[in-house]
């Protein structure tokens, strides 16, 4: 469902955010119009805006947000973000009981949190059951499991622009990218707040549901590192992502690391690797380079030249690439951002004193100490990192 701001509104808060403080226009419905979103639907016989439970059984679950929806400093945020979550459970109960509310022209019903997958800075990741509608008429529905992101801002924070910022880009990126190592994006939805009716006080955005990331695929196995062969897998499937973005979509990610490639199986029991969280992403002109005195992902697999001024947009990946592809050669327990090149070259060298040292092919580690080259111009660019890699054989 297409939920627009109403263009009164929007003159109203770009009014108040350059300091011209204005009455509330009366009859506006200050959240969008369009099926489910007329006057009455907020609105009272005295021209009151309704509240509680019978607000939220009118408000259909929101669909995609436009960007001028989320800002920093509205009072008609409202408070139900600060309420605390139901028991085992990312929401408060008056917001788990919103989602069992089934409204005319919803895509999704009878929404289940099953369980936590991952938390972080933003909220957190959980397993979710959900009826979703399907069929050309729209008129079926299909049990799915899916992963929800599951986001609630501290309005007045100092942190909150940051935070709506890193969301809209991961959303608007997962959007229109379209590859099989790839999080898939399927919707985002907003739960509003009970009292105001502010469309955002919860987001929820599902996508891909995988068994989890590449750290916890690591912490499963001997010397809690990847096997050489797992390595090269996820080299190639998740340079094949890189490609398509530095070549088609003229997008750089800027924060590849292990915990952004998920895992999961496919139909036939083969593991395969999906690049996500999106947040930082920025796409570009085929030519442009990127102006940056600001430092991006994480520091890490972050390259060196970030922070640093005018830089290169897509050698920043290439590096990040490398490392985390070291990391995984290495293990968790090794991997170390000052040193790990001169322990790749050790390896290849045969003279390493690290204990148990994998057995890795050493056109590997030329490449992977290729693409983390502390100078971006002397880096390989994606195409010849996915030639390099297809001529390895995964045996070593």
């Amino acid at each position: 469902m297409e939920h627009k701001v109403d263009p009164l509104y929007r003159i109203y808060l770009d009014n108040n955010r350059c300091g011209i403080v204005t009455d509330f226009p009366k009859g506006l419905a200050p959240f969008g119009y369009g099926v489910g979103y007329k006057h009455d639907d907020l609105y009272d016989d005295n021209n009151q805006l309704r509240t509680g439970k019978v607000q939220l059984q009118m408000l259909p679950i929101q669909g995609p947000p436009n960007w001028d929806q989320l800002w920093t400093d509205e009072l008609d945020a409202g408070t139900d973000y600060t309420e605390p979550n139901a028991p085992n459970q990312p929401l408060p109960v008056q917001q788990i009981e919103y989602l069992k509310i089934y409204n005319e022209g919803d895509l999704w019903r009878d929404i289940v949190f099953d369980s936590e997958i991952q938390v972080g800075g933003y909220g957190s990741v959980w397993r979710v059951s959900a009826k979703r509608k399907v069929g050309r008429q729209g008129n079926k529905w299909k049990q799915i499991r899916l992963a929800s992101k599951v986001m609630r801002f501290t309005i007045r924070s100092f942190d909150f622009k940051t935070n709506v910022n890193y969301m809209l880009t991961d959303m608007y990126s997962l959007k229109f990218l379209n590859h099989n190592h790839i999080v898939n994006f399927l919707d985002i939805i907003g739960i509003p707040d009970s009292i105001t009716g502010f469309p955002y006080a919860f987001t929820l955005l599902f996508m891909d549901l995988c068994e989890g990331d590449v750290f916890d695929l690591m912490a499963n196995q001997q010397e809690n590192r990847l096997k050489p062969d797992e390595c090269l897998t996820v080299l190639r499937q998740i340079g094949s992502a890189v490609q398509y973005m530095h070549n088609q979509q003229h997008m750089v990610h800027l924060d590849i690391k292990p915990e952004n490639i998920l895992w999961k199986y496919d139909r036939i029991g083969n593991i395969i690797f999906k690049l996500t969280d999106f947040g930082l992403a920025i796409q570009y002109s085929p030519d442009q380079q990127m102006e940056s005195d600001v430092y991006a992902g994480t520091l890490e697999f972050q390259a060196p030249e970030l922070g640093t001024g005018t830089v290169p947009t897509k050698p920043c990946d290439i590096y990040s690439l490398g490392c985390t592809i070291a990391n995984l050669i290495l293990g968790n327990n090794v991997y170390d951002p000052t040193m790990f090149r001169v322990y790749l070259a050790n390896i290849e060298m045969g003279v390493s004193t690290l204990p148990n040292s994998p057995k890795v092919r050493t056109d590997l580690i030329r490449l992977v100490n290729w693409m983390s080259n502390m100078d971006p111009y002397n880096r390989p660019n994606i195409d010849e990192v996915m030639n390099y890699s297809v001529l390895m054989s995964t045996e070593l």
